[in-house]
């Protein structure tokens, strides 16, 4: 009597399912270079390609690990997920600096974001369009800004990364945009970008 599917739990079940699927897929692509990669040679992609609806059913019911094996690389999937964190974080710092009026040239400096990728983002983030620079601030305004800079940056330095830019905007009370013209405008030229 042959033991299969029905021996196995529901999820090692399913796994195996998948992945006698998705060799079933390669073959129906003619995608014989996967088929190659995972050790089928030639002959036996041809019995491959002669499984049926018929036999794909039977075939269900009775795969088990010794006909097909999964592995997962918990190591390399831990670095997947790390990595996932990182670019999330950096979206979302980019959706926080076009939602705080950061500039094309400031997200270009900070992000290589070039004009297309910003107005994209701009209208995913449902933002009004800029229409040249922000208005001067006023002196109060100015000041905030200067003293903020000089809490933040020592007054020389630019601020290194984006967060750095945010926390100089909210402690001066200003958006991104009012900041970099600032910046721009104020800071050493042989500090600015």
């Amino acid at each position: 009597m042959l033991r299969g599917a029905t021996d196995m739990s529901d999820k090692d079940y399913e796994i195996m399912r998948a992945g006698l699927h998705y060799l079933m897929d390669c073959v129906r692509d003619r995608d014989w270079k996967t088929l190659h990669d995972y050790g089928f040679r030639d002959d036996h992609i041809q019995v491959l390609q002669r499984i049926t609806v018929r036999d794909l059913s039977f075939l269900n019911q009775y795969i088990t690990p010794q006909h097909l094996h999964v592995q997962i690389n918990p190591e390399g999937l831990v670095m997947l997920v790390a990595r996932m964190q990182q670019v999330r974080a950096t979206e979302d710092l980019k959706h926080e600096c076009v939602r705080r009026d950061a500039p094309v040239d400031m997200m270009s400096h900070l992000f290589g974001m070039n004009g297309r990728e910003y107005t994209t983002l701009r209208r995913t983030l449902s933002r009004p369009t800029n229409s040249g620079r922000p208005p001067q601030p006023d002196t109060h305004t100015l000041d905030a800004i200067w003293f903020a800079w000089q809490k933040h940056c020592g007054g020389h330095n630019w601020p290194a990364t984006a967060a750095d830019w945010l926390a100089l905007a909210d402690s001066a009370e200003v958006d991104l945009g009012v900041v970099w013209r600032f910046a721009l405008d104020m800071a050493p030229s042989d500090s600015a970008p």
